[in-house]
């Protein structure tokens, strides 16, 4: 079995790589008349940079200790849309449907590289 960080690793670079695609959707979806809409895919290619790497420069806890660091100002910067994301989950409507829901699933992925790395480093110690 994997060590706790090599599985934070492989998580993030899992993330990484669905954020890419996420951006990418999302970008196609608004007929690409919007920049912001890649800003998903922006951090997933910080995260599959990180994830991928660290290791092979034999860094793997300080890519460790950056992913989480990544993910927390990920989801900083994507929180202003939470009030957003909960009247589109209860059915209301909202301007720009495909951004608020980029920016609740880039919550979620974040949430999930934070938690993988808080089970790493508590391993470790």
């Amino acid at each position: 079995m994997a060590s706790p960080i090599k599985q934070a690793l492989i998580g993030s670079t899992a993330i990484g790589g669905l954020l890419i695609v996420l951006g990418i959707v999302a970008y196609v979806l608004t007929d690409f008349s919007s920049a912001t809409a890649l800003i998903p895919a922006i951090f997933g290619l910080l995260f599959l940079g990180l994830a991928l790497g660290g290791p092979r420069a034999g860094k793997e806890t300080p890519a460790l200790y950056g992913l989480g660091v990544l993910a927390i100002l990920a989801i900083a910067g994507s929180s202003r849309g939470i009030p957003d994301l909960l009247e589109l989950l209860t059915g209301g409507s909202v301007d720009l449907p495909v951004a608020v829901a980029a920016q609740g699933a880039v919550i979620l992925c974040s949430a999930f590289v934070v938690v993988l790395v808080a089970r790493a480093v508590l391993a470790t110690r």
